[in-house]
């Protein structure tokens, strides 16, 4: 379970490093293509919330 805190936290880590870049990136050609960026990394944090919750269920069965 801690090896799973930390991952997601890298994780998270490396998607807000993602953002800021996306931030300073803002024009219009790029926009469309950020747009998508942003929803795949908010899809890959709902995930990664949803594993672990999951996670410590699955070990206590």
């Amino acid at each position: 379970m801690f090896i799973k805190s930390i991952t997601s936290f890298l994780v998270l880590l490396k998607v807000f490093k993602t953002l800021d870049i996306l931030r300073n990136n803002m024009n219009d050609k790029t926009l469309m293509n950020n747009k998508l960026k942003i929803i795949t990394i908010s899809a890959m944090i709902e995930i990664i919330s949803t594993i672990s919750i999951r996670m410590p269920l699955i070990f206590m069965v």
